[in-house]
């Protein structure tokens, strides 16, 4: 862990903290406690252990050695599902059409 957080990063400020007494804390002891701990703000802010399934992928995309590819992959996923709702609802607007017409 790197030490620049000095005072501001204290035990008892980050008790206060930790415990919800300072509700206010300010971005720039944020940024120090986040730095203090040596790691970004991605994994800072990914709460593993909350079960959450969103936040549970957001952290292991986070942390992997190959989010390049694993974002390259939800974005086709992405672009499919989007491709997929567009085609249906033109045909749902063409069923509707034929159906009025028939009528």
């Amino acid at each position: 862990m790197k030490t620049s957080c000095s005072e501001d990063c204290s035990t008892s400020n980050s008790g206060k903290i930790a415990r919800g007494k300072s509700a206010n804390i300010q971005i720039n002891i944020l940024e120090k406690f986040i730095a203090t701990l040596d790691v970004d703000y991605l994994t800072f802010f990914s709460f593993e252990n909350k079960i959450n399934r969103e936040v549970s992928i957001v952290h292991e995309l986070s942390v992997s050695k190959r989010k390049d590819k694993l974002f390259d992959i939800a974005e086709r996923i992405i672009k499919f599902e989007i491709d997929q709702f567009i085609e249906n609802a033109k045909l749902g607007v063409f069923y509707l059409h034929k159906k009025i017409s028939l009528a």
